[in-house]
């Protein structure tokens, strides 16, 4: 979209119609009982295009999704640029068979990708029924995306909700832990659970993940650590690390709403914040 706004947005041409008066003057001709309308019919050019409208639509509606501050910004300057040329209007028309001019084809693109932002879509590997350029997911970052979006919405009235939180580690190397996800409770910041998402397709836990994890939650003062996976198969194991309590858990992705989702998970986090409360 920046790149479309730097070369410049899709032209809309309308047809427009107006009457008036002469200024001076009269018609010869039949008499007229009356002072006649002169119509006129012109071209009447702007960027208000359907195609455009999407993309603003788009845009306004990925300002809410995301939680990157980065991200957050340059959606917001995009947002910026396009509102007093592009009127903010609901579009979900599909315009896949609009047929664009040569040097904007890549509105067919951006068409697709809001379709699929829109529609809340997800990767699947089958083909699908439109063809796009090709472009790639990060699924363990899209995991952890969507966990800690979830858990934001599910828990931030009650405590903070700390995600890729880096933490410095004593010493002269300036080494620093970065935690995929951590609940703190709001009065006096303590960490309450340490979480870690893992994108495997493991049934247990490596000793490597767990010895992550229980040093994640050593160094915050943590007496949970969670390892999170984005499957029901993984065995689920407690124990505990000292006086860390270390869990597996997973999301049940055979369902489709997030409610039945993260049913067990979200039981075991407001028992947390119970307890601690």
């Amino acid at each position: 979209v920046g790149e479309r706004l730097d070369r410049g947005l899709l032209w809309d041409y309308r047809s427009a119609e107006e009457g008036g008066r002469p200024i001076r003057g009269r018609i010869i001709g039949p008499e007229v009982k009356r002072l006649p309308l002169v119509r006129c019919r012109y071209d009447e050019g702007g960027y208000d295009h359907r195609a455009n409208q999407k993309i603003l639509w788009t845009l306004h509606n990925l300002s809410f999704m995301v939680l990157e501050q980065e991200l957050f910004d340059r959606i917001r300057r995009l947002i910026r640029e396009l509102t007093p040329k592009v009127s903010l209007k609901h579009v979900a028309d599909d315009l896949t068979l609009i047929r664009f001019p040569r040097l904007y084809s890549e509105y067919r693109t951006l068409n697709i990708l809001s379709k699929f932002i829109l529609a809340h879509s997800t990767p699947v590997i089958s083909s699908g029924q439109s063809s796009t350029l090709p472009f790639i997911f990060h699924m363990p970052t899209l995991f952890e995306e969507a966990v800690a979006s979830w858990m934001h919405r599910s828990f931030s009235s009650r405590v903070v909700v700390k995600r890729q939180w880096s933490i410095p580690l004593k010493g002269v190397n300036s080494l620093c832990f970065k935690i995929d996800l951590a609940l703190l409770a709001k009065e006096t910041l303590q960490p309450i659970v340490i979480f870690d998402t893992k994108y495997k397709g493991d049934r247990n836990p490596s000793t490597a993940d767990v010895h992550q994890v229980a040093s994640y939650a050593v160094e915050t003062s943590a007496r949970h650590a969670v390892l999170l996976y984005p499957q029901k198969n993984i065995e689920h194991t407690e124990f505990f690390v000292g006086p860390i309590k270390v869990l597996t858990l997973g999301f049940d992705f055979q369902k489709t709403d997030w409610s039945d989702i993260a049913l067990d998970i979200y039981n075991f986090v407001d028992s947390l914040i119970e307890s601690h409360s």
